[in-house]
């Protein structure tokens, strides 16, 4: 990866710290101008909370699976191709489920997310059977669990082995 150039890097910050801003503004001052300061922290706080704890949810059960596989790079015989690597660590969820992916914005299906980030959401349950099919067909290892319950299961599995160690 090459080294960014002066300019790039203060864009790059200017953007942030202008993103930051307008987050700010949009999410704290704005209420302020209609509420009282405690409610609109605690709004804030547990909005907050629970857009963490659902993104966190989301990824845990898309990445840290029984049937994820995990490889240091470094140390593996073989080469993979990027996206081989791809769809074999990671686990799709739920696929049927429209609310849940509604929610999640379409992360449930995570390994077309990371095969195809640039499409909308909406495309992942139309690409899905196309990707899982072409993986058989090659003999790469596609896992989705069926429901958010089974995920939630293999998930609890992956904690006790990691809690083994």
């Amino acid at each position: 990866m090459e080294p960014l150039e002066d300019g790039t890097v203060a864009q790059t910050l200017v953007t942030l710290i202008a993103g930051k801003g307008v987050f700010l503004i949009w999410a704290v001052l704005i209420p302020l101008l209609f509420h009282p300061l405690v409610w609109v922290l605690v709004i804030f706080l547990l909005t907050s909370f629970i857009a963490s704890l659902t993104l966190a949810l989301i990824f845990q059960l898309s990445h840290c699976v029984v049937e994820a596989e995990f490889v240091d790079p470094t140390n593996d015989p073989t080469s993979r191709a990027w996206q081989i690597h791809q769809v074999e660590s990671t686990v799709d969820f739920a696929r049927g489920n429209r609310l849940l992916r509604l929610y999640a914005g379409g992360l449930n299906h995570q390994i077309e997310h990371h095969l195809y980030s640039r499409l909308p959401h909406t495309m992942y349950p139309r690409i899905a059977p196309i990707v899982e099919a072409a993986a058989s067909t090659h003999g790469i290892t596609y896992t989705h669990h069926p429901t958010l319950r089974a995920a939630l299961r293999s998930h609890t599995q992956w904690l006790k082995l990691m809690g083994a160690y």
